[in-house]
């Protein structure tokens, strides 16, 4: 159990400032961090796929995630800082909206803290376990979510609408009480354009899946245009929108978010679209809904 001071709100424990410095060396903030080479970038990212192939991405070890971006990333990132946490079982991607019905008596104080701070929180798979009662393991890369819309019951209930907004890894969970809070630090925005036929590819292979998925009653027909909230000049809008789209289990969504590479994101998301649209293909085939 994390040591908490117990004159300290929870909201005093998001606001608090974390130490950059410290004696122990793995905890090295980013302005210590030398600059690298693109070289050792492109190694570390290819460190990074090798090390994923042999696990699950739910499960992926957080020390290969710290070793990569707290040793090898630029120096220009941000500093951690602590954020309260809603472990869920879905995936929430960059843009993409969450609506949220928020009975837990934990939950509840968390969303009035959140408002009165910033209105963002963080949301991460949980890869074994359950939504409620607490007890569940959670991945450690997640996506931060933006409150837009909040509404109350007199029973002390709220329904919620989020957006969300940039990725970011889970460093150290702090305690879960009253809900769960963590020290995050933001992950880095791919660089670097993707080509338009391999998002056309993309684009292809999900709208497939989708138009069979359809046929057999798993997914109403795809709105070309989702609903999003990703700014309309960011690069990844598309791609992430995709990735939303597509009818795919929280593993696989939980893959695409973790990958560093856009362009790697793309290839990922084209692959997995068409193995699912051979599938429900079969499945029409032998006339099993």
């Amino acid at each position: 159990m994390s040591y908490q001071p117990r004159r300290r709100s929870v909201a005093d424990q998001l606001t608090a400032t974390i130490p950059t410095t410290s004696g122990n060396p793995e905890s090295r903030n980013a302005t210590s961090v030398p600059p690298v080479s693109a070289m050792a970038w492109r190694r570390t990212v290819k460190w990074s796929r090798r090390s994923s192939s042999a696990t699950s991405g739910a499960t992926r070890s957080l020390a290969g995630w710290t070793f990569w971006y707290k040793h090898l990333v630029p120096s220009a990132y941000e500093a951690p800082r602590r954020l309260a946490m809603f472990p869920l079982g879905t995936v929430l991607f960059p843009g993409a909206t969450l609506p949220l019905h928020v009975f837990e008596p934990r939950y509840r104080q968390m969303i009035s803290d959140c408002l009165s701070l910033d209105g963002t929180f963080g949301v991460v798979l949980i890869s074994r376990g359950s939504e409620v009662g607490g007890g569940d393991q959670r991945v450690v890369i997640g996506t931060e979510a933006r409150i837009q819309e909040a509404s109350p019951f007199v029973d002390g209930r709220w329904a919620v609408l989020a957006v969300g907004s940039r990725r970011f890894m889970v460093e150290s969970w702090l305690s879960d009480h009253p809900y769960p809070l963590a020290t995050v630090r933001n992950l880095p925005v791919a660089t670097g354009g993707v080509e338009h036929v391999a998002i056309d590819a993309a684009a292809a292979a999900v709208r497939r899946a989708l138009a069979l998925a359809s046929e057999l009653g798993r997914v109403p027909p795809w709105n070309e245009t989702p609903e999003m909230e990703t700014a309309p000049d960011d690069p990844d809008a598309p791609i992430w929108r995709l990735c939303a789209a597509a009818p795919l289990g929280p593993m696989d969504r939980q893959r695409l978010l973790e990958i560093v590479d856009a362009g790697e994101r793309v290839s990922v998301l084209t692959e997995l679209s068409l193995q699912v649209a051979e599938d429900l293909y079969r499945l029409l085939a032998a006339g099993t809904s």
